[in-house]
């Protein structure tokens, strides 16, 4: 057998000193990369691994030019390698969760592979060579490393995609291996380790693509039907005395202070549901709250729809952090799965957070930057309504409060929920404590900026008085609904005496829509506002709108199309002086027959003329479209210009996904 090292100059050739230094690198890495503090931190881990890279490439050649190849440099470079490559699955996993059971998984394999290799040596025999499956597992395993460490802003849902891949491969290559070694072993014959690699791939891609496609048209054609509602769309009011009161929460920086102060009051118990959830600087603000209330006794429980629950909360350690906390319980409705696509058009749309069966916010504002604070240069206009009793309401009576919470207790206990994460281990995971130590460090940097969170709040002198209040709700099945709120907000509409304003961000109708529009509308004025084509933020919106105006239009309604520059996102009705109308409902035949919607409906005239001051306040930004497709401007507004992007995306919609409008 050959010695590893013959003279004490093989020690020290530059390809070895470059290896030398390689492995120096790995501490450095480590510590960049577990420590790092925002973007500029992983951006030099990445390039320290450059570097390591670099040198990795030039080793080898410097050693073959210049005659300088020693038996310990052909151990020690694969033994930096197989180090650095340990080091960064390593350090990934103090990011991303799921990144440990790939670190578990890589280690037992490299063992067999070691332990299989001497023993194959040992006999005498030596593989021909790296098979095909092992070659496709290491150039998957380099290139998804090489998109996490340089995709600084991946989310973790995508990271999670792709550790997801490489641990399907390993495991397939790891298989693959044990079947290869145990026919040597028994002297049976092998294959060929040498195979067009292609071929396997587009095999793979093949079978994705089949069974994506499949799902796909199976999603589509349950979502398509669209049921006649049975109902008689009478909406009954609850008289509510002088015990709740109300008040339009307009601004997104005060829907986040009134959240917060929600959630720091409470008491006993907190329920909160929303759309979307994310873990920004609004999202990580709500999260602290929560987690401080939990830590105090208060039972928190939050349901989140299982689509984009799963794309901003699924593998992200700051939601981990929170649903690991005792107290607390997350649940998914209708978690996307890819064995049942045939429901995962429906999703839950409700946005509402209930503190002590006395006080509730209800309204259009998801759980991020764009609805909630002022942290994000992009937003959304948007509102709320909060409703506030003096006591907190005794189970069973006629409270607002009580059947908003019957409602949340039918969708928590209903089939389509699921647990998201409720294991406590997951709160000892280091990403998950480091994520936890970054919410209280948000949580506390927003408290102490906002001294009036410990000041005492008012809230009979910041409400109006109220007579009555009804919440309109869609059935909660994941699947295709009758429209009941649609039929409802017509039946209210139809009630008015002399005027209705209503506002939505974009206008998406069928013929049963357009034409109960036109019934409601009939012998009174009419206001519809919505973003105009270049002010929508929703492509689909902006297509129908460009495409369907003159339809709405012969509706009898007059429309007003947004021109602010920030698209509007509220979805709000007033009807003559008196009744108020505030929620999750868009004018679309998403939330008209897949969604599950809510809609406070109020009588006061107080809180009318607050809420119709705010639309009115929009309105002056707005021009009035004509039949012959020109445009009243009483205000003067410049009107916005479409962007190149949008336009195109505008446009292909129109073009070619047309069919699609029903799911948008």
């Amino acid at each position: 057998m050959k010695r590893l090292i013959n003279n004490r100059k093989d020690l020290f050739t530059i390809p070895n000193l470059m290896g030398y230094f390689r492995i120096m690198l790995i501490p450095i890495f480590m510590a960049v990369y577990i420590g790092a503090d925002g973007r500029a931190d992983y951006i030099a881990a990445a390039v320290i691994l450059g570097i390591s890279g670099l040198t990795d490439c030039f080793d080898g050649k410097i050693a073959r030019h210049f005659n300088m190849i020693t038996e310990w440099g052909k151990v020690l470079d694969p033994v930096a390698d197989k180090l650095t490559q340990a080091a960064v699955f390593i350090s990934l996993s103090f990011r991303y969760p799921t990144m440990r059971y790939l670190v578990i998984l890589f280690i037992v394999k490299e063992m067999f592979m070691g332990i299989m290799g001497a023993i194959m040596l040992k006999m005498g025999s030596m593989m021909d060579g790296a098979r095909w499956y092992g070659k496709l597992c290491t150039a998957i395993l380099y290139g998804a490393m090489f998109l996490l460490l340089l995709v600084v802003d991946m989310s973790y849902f995508a990271a999670g995609l792709i550790i997801s891949v490489c641990i399907i491969m390993n495991i397939f290559s790891f298989v693959c291996y044990i079947v290869y070694y145990a026919r040597v072993l028994m002297n049976k014959p092998v294959t060929s380790g040498k195979i067009k690699m292609w071929k396997p791939v587009v095999t793979i891609l093949a079978v994705i693509f089949v069974f994506i496609a499949v799902n796909a048209v199976a999603a589509i054609i349950s979502s398509s039907k669209q049921p006649d509602y049975t109902g008689d769309g009478e909406v009954a009011m609850w008289n509510t005395g002088d015990a709740e009161r109300a008040v339009i929460v307009e601004d997104n920086r005060e829907a986040l202070l009134a959240r917060v102060r929600m959630i720091r009051n409470a008491q006993s118990e907190i329920v909160l549901s929303t759309f979307d959830f994310m873990s920004d600087e609004s999202g990580r603000i709500m999260l602290g709250a929560l987690m401080e209330a939990a830590d105090r006794g208060v039972k928190i429980n939050v349901i989140v729809d299982g689509f984009d629950g799963v794309l901003h909360m699924k593998w992200n350690p700051y939601f981990y952090a929170l649903s690991s906390k005792e107290n607390v319980t997350v649940k998914l409705y209708n978690e996307i799965s890819p064995f049942t696509m045939w429901k995962g058009m429906a999703r839950m749309h409700d946005k509402y957070i209930i503190a002590d069966r006395q006080i509730y916010m209800l309204g259009g504002r998801n759980t991020f930057n764009y609805f909630l604070g002022d942290y994000s240069s992009y937003k959304n206009y948007d509102r709320d309504v909060l409703v506030w009793r003096a006591e907190p309401a005794v189970s069973g009576d006629s409270a607002s409060v009580n059947k908003l919470l019957d409602y949340y207790e039918s969708v928590w206990n209903g089939g389509e929920c699921r647990l998201f994460a409720d294991s406590e281990r997951i709160a000892d995971w280091y990403c998950v404590r480091r994520a936890a130590e970054r919410i209280e460090e948000t949580y506390k940097k927003y408290c102490s900026g906002h001294e009036e969170l410990s000041e005492e709040y008012l809230y009979q002198d910041n409400t109006f008085p109220v007579e009555s209040i009804t919440l309109l709700s869609n059935p909660i099945n994941a699947g295709v609904k009758e429209p009941v709120v649609w039929y409802k907000l017509m039946n209210l509409i139809s009630s008015a005496e002399e005027s209705v304003k209503l506002h939505t961000p974009y206008i998406i109708c069928n013929d049963m829509m357009y034409d109960t529009l036109t019934g409601a509308a009939a012998g009174k004025e009419v206001t519809v506002m919505t973003n105009s084509v270049a002010n929508n933020g929703n492509s689909f919106g902006a297509a129908d709108l460009e495409k369907n105006r003159e339809r709405m239009l012969d509706t009898g309604i007059s429309l007003l199309e947004y021109e602010g520059g920030v698209s509007y996102h509220g979805k709000s009705i007033v009807i003559d002086d008196d009744i108020s109308v505030v929620g999750s409902f868009n004018m679309d035949m998403r939330s008209a027959y897949l969604d599950t919607e809510l809609m406070l409906v109020i009588k006061s005239k107080e809180l009318n003329a607050q809420l119709r001051g705010l639309m009115e306040n929009y309105e002056g930004s707005a021009r009035i479209a004509l039949p012959d497709g020109e445009y009243d401007n009483p205000y003067n507004v410049v009107p916005q210009e479409i962007t190149a992007k949008r336009k195109f995306r505008k446009d292909v919609i129109k073009t070619l996904f047309y069919w699609a409008r029903f799911l948008f």
